[in-house]
């Protein structure tokens, strides 16, 4: 097995040295001797590595946080030889204990541009085709080469998608990475102040922050298989839905994605209660076990068509 490149990732709950520990009770070397005894008898050694040499924190504050390097990357000398120019990286914990682990093998160090980042998204906005077309559109220089007219043509598209994306969507994408470099930067701060009562404060509400933000951006995903479900309906049944006929309720949300939900889905915006089929619908009737004293907040979204 020795003369194929292979290795083994993930979070082996001990560490190798002394120094690999801050906070915490003492290590006991039992346990580190037995671990380095095992890698070397199996002949693996870890991957060259970027970003955090401590990959486990408990997320206590002052001198209850402790941090550890339990994640790591093994290889053996065939990987080395087949993916000279590898190396892992151990990116923040963000909402986690753990860093997650990143394994890039290459086999030279040859890196491309980082891609574009298409969100299905955006083909629901009843705008998107006519974004694509006046962007498809746009007057480039004649080339020899038809080709590069293409690229040209492709880079005008992804220009004007992006700007778009920041303008129609508010760039949750944005939001998310913006917030995603300040946890970050706490948490990196945090490994050489282990012990900051008020770092600690800030990496929890920023921790809180990045959850919502995610929440939100997952959200987006799930309009998409709403409204997928809905054009499989019309397929498979022949009706059409009918926006003009259509209602959304929604509670719990702000305004402000309220505003983008109705511009992606094209149905207008209801309000309960309402008379569905002659019955009468409310927070209370729909959903009881949300709501079991009137007048409490609804906490749902739903579609309804009248």
């Amino acid at each position: 097995m020795d003369s194929n490149p292979w290795g083994i990732i993930g979070d082996f709950n001990v560490v190798r040295s002394t120094s690999e520990k801050l906070g915490g009770v003492p290590i006991d070397p039992t346990f580190v001797k037995a671990f380095n005894s095992c890698l070397d008898d199996v002949n693996r050694n870890d991957l060259r590595w970027s970003s955090a040499n401590l990959t486990w924190q408990n997320r206590r504050s002052g001198a209850d946080r402790m941090a550890y390097k339990l994640n790591r990357a093994l290889v053996n000398e065939a990987w080395m030889t087949y993916y000279p120019a590898s190396f892992a990286t151990f990116d923040a914990p963000t909402i986690s204990n753990h860093c997650p682990i990143s394994l890039h093998a290459y086999s030279s160090s040859s890196f491309g541009p980082k891609p574009f980042k298409f969100f299905d998204i955006w083909t629901l906005h009843p705008d998107f085709s006519f974004i694509v077309r006046d962007a498809w559109n746009l007057p480039v220089k004649d080339f020899s080469s038809p080709l590069i007219a293409l690229s040209r043509k492709l880079k005008n598209v992804k220009s004007t998608l992006k700007l778009w994306n920041s303008k129609c969507f508010s760039n949750i994408s944005g939001k998310v990475s913006e917030c995603r470099e300040r946890l970050e930067s706490i948490q990196e701060n945090l490994l050489s102040d282990l012990h900051n009562i008020a770092l600690a404060e800030e990496e929890k509400s920023s921790s809180l922050e990045l959850s919502l933000l995610l929440t939100q951006e997952e959200n987006h995903s799930s309009i998409s298989s709403i409204m997928s479900s809905l054009r499989l309906f019309e397929h498979l049944s022949g009706l059409q839905i009918n926006p003009v006929k259509s209602r959304i309720f929604t509670s719990g949300i702000e305004e402000a994605s309220t505003n983008r939900l109705l511009k992606i889905i094209r149905f207008r915006l209801g309000s309960l209660p309402v008379k569905y089929l002659g019955l009468r619908s409310s927070p209370q009737t729909l959903w009881p076990s949300l709501h079991p004293n009137p007048g409490s907040p609804m906490e749902k979204t739903s579609v309804v068509e009248e």
